[in-house]
């Protein structure tokens, strides 16, 4: 049997076994290396990142377990690629780089994460053969269920795809389990491609392998929050260590060097962190940032003796450390993504005398100029073409961009908006979409699904145009929001107290197509079930409809008199307000007509 204990524990059980009859040449020590949520970063940032630097961090620091006696693992919990102008690099020259950057790293196991299916099944398809062609890169997920996909049921059977691994280090067996979110239908393009519980998957893999004689079991998974994983594993039985992804949470202790870029910043908690059932969890911020590493070492018996903490941290990815640029790695990758997303870096779009800020904790839970400016991009694009496309606006627009959707923590410092830097921004392709006459009833069903999970730093959060709302985050999810105000000439109030005060009334939503489909958890039918609804997709990708507003309905300039886009919003969403707050809003009502239906 096996126990999982907290550190404290772990350590007094190794000294417990001094002078006992089991002899200290039957532990087994293993280092653990792991990253996660890499997503395509692979270009440095000065001394930071970068994936050349990477390879050489991982090396050294497998030589350096294999000179202390410690056997060594390498696992990757998942999103390894993501669209951007990286990304594009792969697409225009027709080479994989990302696989190419798994290859060099030498990963034992990669967990598929939620942005692996972004392109549809069949890329990700392609991309596991890249990745395996001349070396083995082996993926894992034991709740997924690839049976609809030839491509990826082929990849099963030749062993590149399985629910989970045993491997052998050092004579010892270690079996290594994935899973991926089961919500990855709703904030992904899995296709065919479905999710199952993932408690029960993996519970059944792990019972299979201890079945098989397996006595050390590492729980790798892509559940999008630490959160989830620190719920989940009280509720397994026979994990030894669990390895998360897919949040972006810095683990770290007192002490650890961190990135300059991280200076100041406030680790989510201790690396790494137990788990109520007594069971060490890391993860490690994303971009390649950061390698962990985690000491650990068990008895014969596969019982987890102890957490080395003095060796265990989260090692950063910085040049000033003693790292050099793996040379192959810089010529086969660095090198020629460079010099594609230097072209795109050096088209510039805007000008702008403000900060725009899109990074990711921000963009998933309060409102930003990054976020505001996209949502009004994605209404002006449709008041300028919906006529061509058989759509009569009415005179209430609103527009909701999912903070998921803004990606890769952009910020613009220099003044200058670049079309390389919208491509980051908006990395999806996902079309402008419109949905007409939606009731403002569904419409408060909605900002209630934005604002739901915001203390996970949900993607489901929206920034929002032609409308503000105020909510309450420490009410009951679902029962959040306060008020709902339509912002045009007058604010009109359609939502008080959390009820909808006018009748009939409907509004034209403008988004894109992914969250029209049902997905983050949003309903725009309202009857719970996840089918869609109609809806008009503009031939413009919102990459493309921030980069026509910013030249054309601002004039290639972000700086508007009026304060428009100004650092940290303008009020169009906001928490709980004072009275005073909602005096001045009540100021603004205005009579309120009722529209009629267009037939």
């Amino acid at each position: 049997m096996r126990f999982s204990k907290t550190k404290t524990t772990l350590a007094a059980a190794a000294l417990a076994l001094t002078g006992a009859t089991q002899s200290a040449q039957a532990n087994f020590d293993l280092t653990i290396l792991h990253n996660n949520d890499g997503e395509s970063a692979l270009l440095p940032n000065g001394n930071e990142g970068g994936i050349a630097r990477f390879v050489d961090l991982v090396n050294q620091q497998k030589q350096a377990a294999t000179t202390v006696g410690s056997e060594w693992l390498m696992l990757s919990s998942g999103d390894n690629f993501l669209a951007g102008a990286t990304w594009q690099a792969s697409v225009n020259d027709g080479v994989y780089y990302d696989a190419l950057a798994l290859q060099a790293i030498g990963y034992d196991a990669v967990v598929l994460g939620n942005h692996d299916f972004d392109f549809g099944p069949g890329v990700l398809s392609e991309f596991i053969t890249a990745a395996n062609t001349g070396s083995a890169t082996p993926y894992i997920s034991a709740n997924l269920d690839f049976s609809g996909h030839a491509g990826l049921s082929q990849h099963v059977l030749d062993g590149t795809l399985s629910k989970s691994l045993v491997i052998n280090k050092g004579g010892q067996q270690i079996g290594v389990v994935g899973a991926t979110t089961s919500m990855l239908s709703s904030i992904s393009s899995p296709g065919v491609v479905t999710a199952g519980d993932v408690q029960t998957a993996v519970q059944a893999e792990i019972d299979n392998l201890t079945a098989g004689g397996v006595n050390k079991i590492i729980f790798v998974s892509h559940l999008q929050s630490i959160n989830e994983d620190l719920d989940l594993i009280p509720m397994l039985t026979g994990v030894d260590i669990a390895i998360a992804g897919g949040g972006d949470e810095l683990l770290a202790n007192v002490g650890d060097p961190l990135l300059p870029s991280d200076a100041g910043a406030t680790p989510f908690g201790s690396y790494p962190i137990i788990a109520s059932n007594g069971v060490p969890i890391v993860t490690t911020s994303g971009s390649y940032g950061y390698l962990g590493k985690l000491q650990i070492t068990f008895d014969d018996d596969g019982n987890l003796l102890s957490v080395n903490d003095a060796e265990s941290l989260p090692v950063r990815n910085y040049g000033p450390d003693g790292l050099t640029p793996d040379q192959s790695i810089v010529d086969s990758i660095e090198t020629p993504v460079s010099a594609f997303v230097a072209d795109f870096d050096t088209q510039v779009i805007a000008t702008t005398d403000y900060v725009i800020d899109g990074t990711r904790e921000l963009v998933r839970t309060q409102e930003t100029n990054a976020g505001n400016l996209i949502a009004d991009a994605l209404v002006y694009t449709a008041s300028q073409l919906a006529a061509d496309f058989g759509v009569d606006l009415d005179d209430h627009v609103v527009g909701i961009q999912n903070g998921g959707g803004i990606r890769n923590s952009v910020v613009i410092t220099d003044g200058t908006f670049s079309r390389g830097e919208i491509l980051n921004m908006l990395p999806f392709g996902n079309q402008v979409s419109i949905h007409e006459d939606l009731p403002v009833e569904l419409l408060l069903m909605a900002l209630e699904n934005a604002v739901s999970n915001v203390e996970n730093v949900d993607g489901r959060f929206a920034q929002v145009s032609g409308l503000r709302f105020t909510y309450d985050p420490n009410a009951t999810s679902g029962s959040r929001i306060v008020d709902v105000f339509l912002d045009g000439d007058f604010l009109i109030q359609i939502v008080d107290d959390g009820e909808v005060i006018v009748d009939g009334m409907v509004v034209d939503l403008v988004t894109n197509n992914f969250t029209l489909n049902d997905t983050d958890g949003y309903d725009w039918n309202g009857n719970g079930i996840q089918d869609g609804v109609d809806y008009t997709e503009l031939p413009v990708t919102y990459d493309q409809a921030l980069a026509t507003y910013l030249a054309e309905a601002l004039n290639g300039h972000v700086g508007d008199p009026l304060l428009a886009y100004v650092p940290g919003g303008e009020g169009r969403i906001t928490e709980v307000p004072s009275p005073a707050t909602i005096v001045a809003m009540l100021a603004g009502l205005v009579t309120l007509r009722r529209r009629r239906r267009s037939a």
